[in-house]
């Protein structure tokens, strides 16, 4: 097994440890001194949705009734706890 360090590789390798890992990290930790905890660990049910439309906007992948069903309802709950 051998890895091969393209640019892409390593803008990928750079995406996930920094962008994702740490930015992520440091916007959550924003919002938690902002005082809104219930409502930031309510944003945590839009990522499977958010996961969900991303890979059918980049990857083509298809999106049931069931699944479009759950999104429409994860989104309708995060947004009755945010309000």
């Amino acid at each position: 097994m051998v890895f091969e360090w393209t640019f892409e590789s390593i803008f990928a390798l750079f995406w996930l440890a920094i962008v994702l890992s740490i930015g992520a990290n440091l916007i959550l930790l924003r919002l938690i001194k902002s005082g809104a905890t219930s409502n930031v660990a309510s944003l945590f049910y839009l990522v499977p949705p958010a996961t969900a439309v991303e890979a059918w906007l980049l990857f083509d992948e298809k999106l049931g009734c069931v699944a479009i069903a759950g999104m429409v309802v994860a989104v309708i709950g995060v947004a009755m706890v945010i309000q």
